[in-house]
């Protein structure tokens, strides 16, 4: 290139250099144009706004200033602004005709005019303030004051509710909930003189009945094991495919948890026959509580088995064992058929007297622990072959509540 065409070329790149910055001033010119545009509106708009308020902040505070025109006890009356309900008792322009009195929390006079000095309503409705201010327009009505009570303390006290038994047979469990009642004693704290409001328990109830399936079942029940006979019992009743329950005391289930585990490996029902065989209606109401609570964490230890099904040693346990064993308990198991295997001379009596007794939902009490129950188990192989026969099927307790729960 030679050097009038590079001075050209410089020219040129020059002059439109000048033309891209003038076009940057102008577009920065008009840019910072609208931003002054946008800021004086913002203010103007921002300035009318607080006119606006100001104006309405002044007309209302205009509007509140003027006096009002209202009804008191009937007679039409001009209030200066602000005017209270207890500035017309004050002024005279209402007339209070008595004062309530105080009264004690039996109701009885403490003090004469002690109560609230008036009552008022607006508009037909009462004004729990004597402070209110009314408005134009209002129909005020003053009258008699209210008597008023005098401060009190109010101490509530449970009552506990009790267990109703009702009916009768070998298995009982609770048909209603009890709740606690409450005591409310109230206290004046002028007078000391006292009132007592009672809103009372609602009893639990008890429901005891026998079973009475459509179908021909009977429940085996063992007692005070697991013992030195358990073992050849649980054989006897696998060879018929007879299912049982098994009422463990604590105490066994600690001794030997394993053959605990056995009844429940081998399809049987472990519930607790209580931890020490105490007669649980001599003993106080707390050791009730404690004898099923130990006996179940025995079984729950050895089996992992929760129950709350139980049978009271001795078969003997009423309304304050019930209200002693709280959750502890929910289903109490006894027996219709009582075979005597305790004392019974020999295996055959023990079968003759299941097989004498024998019908369909009936609960038979039997022993594998608290001796050597060999008669027993020699007794199971007389008798279940032979119900076997007559078409029983041998189910646990549960199985027998489930087939026949309470009745309604």
């Amino acid at each position: 290139m030679d050097r009038r065409s590079q001075c050209y070329q410089e020219q040129v790149t020059g002059a439109a250099a000048s033309i891209v910055g003038l076009s940057q001033k102008r577009l920065q010119s008009r840019q910072a144009q609208r931003k002054r545009q946008r800021r004086t509106r913002t203010i103007s708009t921002v300035a009318l706004i607080a006119v606006i308020i100001v104006a309405a902040l002044g007309g209302y505070a205009y509007y509140k200033s003027l006096p009002v025109k209202v009804r008191v006890n009937g007679i039409e009356q001009i209030l200066p602004a602000g005017t209270s309900t207890e500035d017309l008792v004050n002024q005279g322009l209402a007339q209070v005709r008595a004062a309530g009195d105080l009264l004690a929390v039996d109701g009885s006079l403490l003090e004469q005019g002690g109560g609230e000095r008036y009552t008022v309503t607006i508009n037909g409705e009462q004004s729990k303030s004597g402070s209110a201010k009314p408005s134009n327009g209002d129909d005020i009505v003053f009258i008699d004051g209210l008597d008023v009570e005098e401060d009190s303390e109010i101490v509530e006290t449970a009552i506990p509710f009790e267990f109703e038994q009702q009916g009768s047979g070998a298995l009982a469990c609770v048909t209603q909930t009890g709740s606690n009642g409450i005591s409310r004693d109230k206290v004046g704290k002028v007078s000391g003189k006292s009132t007592s409001e009672v809103e009372a328990p609602v009893n639990a109830i008890v429901t005891y009945y026998n079973p009475q399936p459509t179908e021909k079942v009977i429940a085996l029940t063992f007692d005070d094991g697991p013992g030195p006979s358990t073992q050849q019992i649980l054989d006897n009743l696998d060879a018929v495919g007879a299912k049982a329950t098994f009422f463990c005391l604590g105490t066994n289930a600690d001794k030997v948890p394993e053959m605990v585990e056995e009844m429940v490996a081998r399809g049987h029902q472990v519930a607790t026959h209580s931890y020490w065989h105490n007669d649980l209606t001599v003993i106080p109401e707390a050791d009730v509580l404690w004898e099923w609570q130990s006996s179940e964490a025995s079984l729950l230890a050895a089996c992992g088995v929760k129950t709350t099904v139980g049978r009271a040693p001795y078969g003997s346990f009423g309304s304050r064992e019930w209200q002693a064993s709280a959750d502890a308990l929910s289903l109490l198991v006894g027996w219709n058929i009582d075979s005597g295997d305790w004392n019974a001379p020999s295996a055959q009596q023990i079968a003759d007297e299941i097989m004498a007794n024998a019908g369909s939902g009936k609960i038979v009490l039997l022993h594998d622990g608290g001796a050597k129950r060999g008669k027993t188990a020699e007794a199971l192989q007389i008798f279940l072959p032979k119900l076997v026969e007559q078409g029983y099927r041998f189910v646990t307790i549960d199985e027998l509540y489930e087939i026949c729960p309470p009745p309604n």
